[in-house]
């Protein structure tokens, strides 16, 4: 009798093998990079193992959505019928030996050094971050010190005075919630007039409180805040403590 948990593993597979993927975009060469064309035409022998029981049919497949340059080159080894055809592995060594041309350490250690957050959120220049990263082979002090190194500014500033971990992940993390926290206090902030009874009594009820007197934070005085005000008031000391 079959098992409960193989029924659903064979359904699992069933449906993986189903999935429908969009033709790879044509190849010509002249990118200098086929590593992503590679890949996706692999991503289809994978998932559709029954349309590809052969290495002769997966290579006719990635000749087929081959255009100029690439498209005559094998091509003709297809004609004359070359050994390198009848072997995937070695067709796809043979191929990238001619048309990969660009160096993927130095292109991908260019990226990591000018990429910078610029206007985007620390979450969004992870992203791009990590994507450069994983083929850089780069170790975590090596990344650290890239992902630092493209933060804006103000962020640089509020790192440098902290101890940092030592996994690009931590630092990343720590990066983040920063940023959202400058995010947060970008929001419109109450302004005290002094010549409003209401304002001083709120002013007054907040410090007796032990809470900020901008964001009514209990234990968040405005010296230790992150927010850099454009004009600073004179700082705050913590309320006395309650007789």
């Amino acid at each position: 009798e079959t098992s409960p948990c193989t029924v659903c593993s064979t359904k699992r597979k069933r449906n993986l093998h189903s999935l429908h993927f969009s033709s790879p975009e044509r190849f010509s060469g002249e990118s200098g990079d086929c590593r992503p064309f590679i890949s996706q035409c692999e991503l289809h022998f994978e998932f559709n193992a029954a349309a590809f029981s052969s290495d002769r049919a997966k290579i006719v497949f990635i000749i087929s959505h081959l255009t100029g340059l690439a498209r005559s080159c094998a091509t003709a080894e297809l004609s004359r019928r070359s050994a390198v055809c009848d072997s995937l592995p070695e067709f796809i060594k043979i191929f990238t030996q001619i048309f990969q041309s660009t160096s993927l350490g130095r292109e991908t250690a260019k990226a990591l050094v000018s990429l910078r957050q610029g206007k985007k959120s620390v979450s969004d220049y992870a992203v791009e971050f990590r994507t450069i990263a994983a083929d850089s082979g780069w170790n975590q002090p090596a990344l650290i010190d890239a992902f630092l190194n493209g933060l804006s500014e103000t962020l640089k500033d509020h790192m440098a005075s902290i101890n940092l971990p030592a996994d690009l992940e931590a630092v990343i993390n720590f990066a983040s919630k920063i940023d959202k926290r400058l995010h947060e206090h970008q929001k419109p902030r109450l302004h005290f007039s002094s010549n409003s009874p209401s304002a001083k009594r709120m002013r007054q009820r907040r410090m007796k409180e032990g809470r900020c007197i901008y964001f009514a934070q209990l234990g968040h005085f405005l010296a230790s805040c992150l927010v850099s005000f454009a004009s600073k008031p004179a700082p705050i000391s913590s309320p006395p403590a309650a007789p």
